[in-house]
C-alpha cells in the first residue's frame, strides 16, 4: 500500500422485517336482531402487522475473523459471496482503482475471479467452479477441492 493511499473499509448491511408476534386473533361478529346485538360467530384470522425493519451494518473484517487462517491451510483462503453469487469479499477482488471505487465492484461474479488450473480460455468458466458456485448459492453443505491459480507479489505473478 502506498503512503498516499487511504484505507477503505467495507461494510455489509443485514436487514429483516419485524412482524407482530401474535399469529392469530379472534374477531367476534355481532349482528342486530330486533334491536338487540347478539354474538353471531367467532372467527379466528391470521394477522401479520408489520412493526418495522431491523437492520445492522457489519464490517467485512469482522466476518473475516470468523475463519481463522490456521484452519484453512498454507495456501487456503476464505471468501464471501452474496445470495446471487457476487463476491462480497475475496483476496483477488480489487474494488479500488487509483483510490476510487470501480463502478461495478459490487457485481463481480465468483467465476470471474476464481481461475481454475486448466486449459480453458479466460471467458470459459470451469465446470467445477460453477458447481461450487451453484452449491454455495443453494446453501448445500459439504466441501470440494479445486486447483486454482493464486496471485502473488502484488498481482505480478501467479502460482499453480
Amino acid at each position: 500500500m502506498m503512503k498516499n493511499e487511504k484505507k477503505v473499509s467495507f461494510y455489509t448491511t443485514l436487514s429483516t422485517p419485524v412482524f407482530d408476534t401474535r399469529n392469530y386473533t379472534n374477531i367476534t361478529k355481532r349482528i342486530l336482531i330486533k334491536n338487540v346485538y347478539q354474538d353471531a360467530e367467532i372467527e379466528t384470522i391470521r394477522i401479520a402487522n408489520l412493526l418495522g425493519v431491523a437492520g445492522v451494518d457489519i464490517p467485512i473484517k469482522e466476518i473475516e475473523k470468523l475463519t481463522p487462517s490456521f484452519k484453512l491451510g498454507v495456501n487456503g483462503y476464505s471468501f464471501i459471496i452474496t445470495n446471487n453469487g457476487y463476491l462480497l469479499n475475496h483476496p483477488d477482488l480489487r474494488p479500488l482503482f487509483e483510490g476510487f471505487l470501480k463502478p461495478f465492484y459490487h457485481s463481480v461474479d465468483m467465476s470471474e475471479v476464481e481461475l481454475a488450473n486448466n486449459t480453458l480460455g479466460p471467458r470459459e468458466p470451469d465446470p467445477d467452479i460453477e458447481s461450487i458456485r451453484g452449491n454455495m448459492i443453494n446453501r448445500t453443505h459439504g466441501w470440494k477441492k479445486v486447483a486454482v491459480k493464486i496471485h502473488i507479489d502484488e498481482m505480478v505473478g501467479f502460482v499453480l
